[in-house]
């Protein structure tokens, strides 16, 4: 007997030997061991109750039909909780517990104390509220709901470098914005504005999106919260076009000639609309009801519908009877 006893000390003996040197010469042995040290101080740990203080947001719920909340309340509360530390390490607290006020019957302005009656978790961890520290109480405040369209002023300022120019319009895009909340702060708004975007010296197309300057958002909805903007920007051309000049109430039986029978009109533009314009894009006339008999002149009249910067070598036209 005490010979097996003498065998088996020996044995683990030998056995803790060799586990020393082995930790003392293999570092796969070491790195064996610590991770094992690691995943029991873990598994250990995360069996524990721990208390935590955190914030958790304050939601409130069954508001009544046609009402909204006046006044922003508090977006989070500071709450002590009680939980495993595994239900910590696998938890988003922010996503998966809240405290909810229940305005059921609230019409009018009320205080509402908060309590750990009104924790609300969505997933099933032990995860349990012990107090809480701040707000000790919340103000509801209600209004009627009103929703309106209101139209978006764009505060862009923008300079061209020397040779180019505006191509189009200036696209605003959406052009106003839906706004719903309470029926007093929803009635003072009349537009929305964007914060300022100054460019200057542009040589390419003016693209951008502009934040909106969104007042009193915490209890106002908007139905977007930028605005994209749009201008064409091309490189500036002249063109010259002849046109000619058209007699209008001329009597059949006087012979009329006039100097000039065509004028030049010149365009200043988008080098890429002028490309799209002939002389037929203008229409020149006289009206000999008009002729000026002391110096043979009548006026000139040029229509047209581009939209652009043009002139005309003459605004007069000499006219001759024979």
């Amino acid at each position: 007997m005490n010979r097996r006893k003498k065998t088996f000390k020996k044995v683990l003996y030998d056995t803790g030997i060799f586990l020393a040197d082995s930790v003392k010469h293999n570092f796969v042995t070491k790195l064996i061991i610590f991770i094992l040290c690691t995943v029991l101080w873990f598994y250990i740990n995360l069996q524990k109750d721990f208390e935590n203080i955190i914030n958790i947001p304050i939601t409130v719920s069954n508001i009544q039909k046609g009402k909204t909340l006046l006044n922003p309340i508090p977006a989070t509360a500071r709450v002590k909780i009680k939980s495993k530390g595994k239900a910590i390490l696998m938890s988003d607290f922010n996503n998966e517990i809240f405290l909810e006020i229940d305005a059921t019957g609230f019409s009018d302005s009320v205080n509402v104390r908060l309590n750990t009656d009104q924790f609300v978790k969505t997933v099933d961890r032990d995860i349990d509220p012990v107090s809480i520290y701040q707000p000790l109480e919340v103000i509801l405040q209600f209004d009627r709901s009103l929703t309106k369209k209101v139209p978006v002023k764009v505060n862009s300022e923008i300079s061209l470098a020397p040779g180019y120019i505006n191509s189009g319009g200036f696209i605003t895009e959406p052009d106003s914005v839906t706004i719903s909340g309470p029926e007093s702060k929803v009635k003072k708004i009349e537009r929305i504005e964007s914060e300022k975007d100054i460019k200057n010296d542009l040589i390419k197309d003016y693209s951008t999106k502009i934040r909106l300057i969104l007042p009193e958002s915490e209890v106002i909805r908007y139905s977007s919260t930028n605005v994209s903007v749009f201008q064409k920007i091309s490189r500036k051309g002249i063109s010259v076009f002849k046109t000619p000049v058209r007699i209008l109430n001329k009597p059949e039986k006087i012979n009329l000639i006039i100097d000039p029978v065509a004028v030049d009109i010149s365009v200043t533009g988008p080098v890429d609309e002028l490309q799209k314009i002939t002389p037929e894009s203008f229409g020149a006339t006289v009206d000999y009801n008009e002729l000026d008999k002391t110096d043979f002149q009548i006026p000139l009249k040029i229509e047209t519908k581009l939209d652009l910067e043009w002139s005309s070598s003459a605004d007069k036209i000499k006219a001759i009877s024979y």
